[in-house]
């Protein structure tokens, strides 16, 4: 009578217990089918590739690396390789060159554009996650379901699919951007190896800027980030480390083409004219133009175009740092650091839309690092909430592979009926 319970007999569990149980079970099967289409919309990604024509011009520029031929000409020395972009983008797609036939080529292609984002993400979340353990207990969100929730948002987001899924310089450079800001808020966390770390950051930084000029801008918002949190000689240092990767990679191409075929190809994206705009809140080019007022009237329309698409989301991530407390430090300086990143590019990414053979693609100077400061500071404001704010992590993550299930969808549907792909047919 009122004693301990027999051995024997099965102990019921609690209503708390059962809806924990059911709970892990659905978020294993979000993760799972999130982590499926995911992994769908790769594959059609690579299918996508295949039926673009771009994809085997931007591969060129590595195929002519193995042959031998110029990456940048003069007018009137063909063939014309690339035009814009730096010399070491093609040096990131060199594995495709051991492929015989195109579908391989773009396979392997795809497969590193993919990597080239995902990987340094993989460890930014790895850190975030991290940090939010060494505030006290463990971090509820791993960082895994941290980098499935970005890949998933990725493929949602325009600029962002843009940059992870197609063969283009973006996935390198911008994959560089984001190993640079790893290296910088490495050498935040550890004080031993902080010069190290601020060498990589910087080497990184530098051959970021070589893929493509301008992500140089990020280099000046890493130094101000690094000379505000270590000191001016810190600064110095990064920016010779910037600088001499930078140079080093030019050297060589200049050693290899000639300077005045490799200055052509510095200057050229400064003398591209600007698209001219239809009306003050439309988007619409009706022409192009050199008009400095043209340029202004453009540099504002964009202006407000950002401000209407991502400063809710700017503002909700500074509303809830500053909402945040103390204990989650490392992970908030993670966060600020990628808003500053997000301010300093802002300008550069309106300029590179704005300027004739602007894309979506040059917004993912805005919207990367706003996207890992709005991930970097959810994980925090989940780790710091009741353990009831954790579903809402997992309802994201369901929200996000549903749209991206529909967008997938409709995309198989478009590639069964076409059949055969542009590059195959053209091969």
């Amino acid at each position: 009578m009122g004693g301990v319970p027999d051995e024997a007999t099965p102990t019921r569990l609690s209503l708390f217990d059962r809806i924990s149980e059911v709970s892990l079970a659905v978020r294993y099967v979000i993760v799972a089918v999130g982590t499926a289409v995911f992994m769908l919309s790769a594959w059609l990604s690579f299918q996508r590739n295949m039926d673009f024509a771009w994809t085997s011009i931007r591969l060129a520029p590595a195929f002519a690396l193995t042959h031998g031929y110029a990456l940048f000409s003069a007018p009137e020395t063909p063939p014309w390789v690339m035009v814009g972009y730096g010399p070491l983008y093609p040096v990131a797609y060199l594995p495709s060159t051991f492929a015989s036939k195109p579908a391989p080529a773009v396979a392997i292609a795809t497969v590193l554009a993919h990597l080239y984002i995902l990987v340094p993400v993989g460890l930014l979340c790895e850190l975030c996650a991290r940090c939010l353990r060494a505030a006290g207990e463990r971090a509820r969100l791993h960082w895994s379901i941290l980098l499935l929730l970005f890949a998933l948002l990725a493929c949602a987001a325009p600029s962002l699919s843009y940059v992870m899924t197609n063969v283009h310089v973006d996935a390198p450079a911008l994959g560089l951007f984001l190993f640079a800001s790893y290296a910088v808020l490495r050498a935040d966390a550890d004080a031993v190896k902080r010069q190290r770390w601020l060498l990589v950051a910087g080497v990184a930084a530098g051959l970021s800027a070589a893929c493509k000029v301008n992500l140089s801008a990020a280099a000046v918002g890493f130094l101000i980030w690094v000379a505000w949190c270590f000191g001016l000689r810190a600064g110095v240092r990064f920016v010779v480390a910037t600088i001499g990767a930078f140079t080093l990679v030019y050297a060589w191409v200049i050693m290899r083409d000639g300077f005045a075929a490799v200055s052509l190809n510095l200057r050229l994206p400064g003398r591209m004219p600007w698209f001219t705009l239809e009306a003050i809140d439309a988007l619409k080019p009706s022409g192009t133009s050199y008009d400095v007022v043209d340029k202004v009237r453009t540099v504002v329309t964009l202006l407000a175009d950002y401000a209407r698409h991502y400063g809710i989301v700017a503002f909700a991530v500074l509303l809830l740092l500053l909402t945040l407390d103390r204990t989650s430090n490392p992970a908030s300086r993670m966060a600020t650091l990628f808003l500053v990143l997000t301010l300093v590019m802002l300008l550069p990414s309106i300029a590179s839309v704005g300027k004739s053979g602007g894309d979506v693609n040059s917004r993912a100077l805005v919207t990367l690092p706003l996207a890992m400061a709005a991930l970097v500071a959810f994980a925090t404001a989940i780790q710091q909430g009741s353990r009831s704010l954790l579903p809402t992590a997992y309802g994201a993550l369901a929200a996000a592979a549903f749209v991206v299930a529909i967008s997938s969808a409709t995309a198989f549907l478009r590639w069964s009926i076409k059949g055969s792909s542009t590059l195959a047919e053209a091969h």
